[in-house]
């Protein structure tokens, strides 16, 4: 059986801030749609969101998955090439560091979540999401 899904989504997988995404995200659940970490969203078949709450660590940080750049990295030396954060205490308590799906209420359900990550991944195969 063919399906055809049309309707909004949008894949960030360069570093932003929580600044960049708490309005969209809110704009989006208000309508219908959701805005979720991109990383847990090809891993596992659950929902996850970034954490909002004032912290002096990055709440969201997963070990040895983005790498440190002049956005996020809380050092002031970068190595080159550039290396993936080992230590939260190496990254910014703000910044989003897993990448994020934007998607509109025609996607919200079991079924076009299951359509929008099968197509991540086959191209996640091809061209990996950076996270930087």
């Amino acid at each position: 059986k063919e399906m055809t899904h049309h309707g909004y989504l949008y894949i960030q997988d360069r570093g932003v801030s929580r600044w960049d995404t708490c309005g969209a995200e809110a704009c989006l659940e208000a309508f219908g749609g959701n805005l979720l970490k991109l990383t847990e969203f090809l891993r596992e078949e659950k929902d996850s969101y970034y954490t909002y709450l004032a912290s002096k660590t990055n709440l969201d940080f997963i070990p040895n998955t983005a790498y440190r750049t002049k956005y996020n990295s809380n050092l002031q030396d970068l190595p080159s090439p550039a290396q993936k954060a080992q230590d939260v205490s190496q990254v910014k308590a703000y910044s989003n560091l897993c990448g994020l799906v934007a998607f509109g209420k025609e996607f919200n359900t079991q079924e076009g979540r299951k359509y929008l990550r099968d197509a991540i991944r086959k191209a996640a195969a091809v061209d990996p999401p950076s996270l930087d």
